[in-house]
């Protein structure tokens, strides 16, 4: 289960994983507005605690509180941005189509 409606696409394969952030050495460009690129898809892992995910749309957000029972697909192309309000740890899977790779 994840806290979106939208599946990663099944022809699209995971690339790049990264080394796992906690409070203490997430990167500040992951706190502001950010997207992904066009046909880069994301799986927001948290592994111990929690952090809020923000979907920043067309001037309104929506907040998601991500545990590790529930990952994020993070859409490309959706701006957004978390917040870290407590003692967390999480990393990030990273797919594309290799068709268009």
């Amino acid at each position: 289960m994840t806290t979106t409606d939208q599946n990663i696409p099944a022809t699209f394969t995971a690339y790049k994983t990264t080394k796992l952030f906690t409070h203490e050495t997430v990167p500040k460009g992951f706190t502001k507005e950010h997207s992904t690129s066009k046909g880069v898809w994301a799986l927001l892992h948290v592994r111990t605690g929690s952090l809020q995910f923000m979907i920043d749309e067309n001037g309104q957000e929506a907040v998601y509180k991500i545990t590790p029972d529930v990952p994020r697909v993070i859409v490309e192309e959706q701006p957004h941005h978390i917040i870290i309000d407590g003692p967390v740890s999480f990393q990030l899977e990273f797919f594309r189509d290799p068709a268009a790779a």
